[in-house]
């Protein structure tokens, strides 16, 4: 498939849709790579609930600017109450907090 405004061989006249974009719209949701809070998942609205500039498509923690939870501890918030999935995680493979074991 050959997007609309995309140089094709033989073609005489053409202009790239997206000049700062090598991949041109990737995700294909009408928004050029470079200007797309999510530019690797179609999000054709750009919607951005919490204004941290990465689009909700992508956000991790799209009702929280700082994408940290409300804990602090920079997991994000779906581990806000505490001991989320984040910790567990991270503690299961030995990430965060005091030194996580050998292997």
């Amino acid at each position: 498939e050959v997007l609309p405004g995309i140089c094709t061989p033989g073609s005489h006249h053409c202009e790239d849709p997206c000049p700062n974009d090598p991949h041109n719209d990737i995700d294909q949701d009408g928004h050029c790579g470079d200007v797309d809070n999510c530019p690797s998942m179609a999000n054709e609205g750009q919607e951005d609930r919490d204004g941290d500039g990465i689009g909700d498509a992508c956000d991790a923690c799209p009702d929280d600017a700082t994408n940290d939870g409300s804990d602090g501890d920079g997991v994000g918030a779906a581990d806000a109450a505490g001991g989320g999935v984040g910790e567990r995680a991270s503690a299961r493979f030995g990430g965060g907090g005091g030194g996580g074991g050998g292997g």
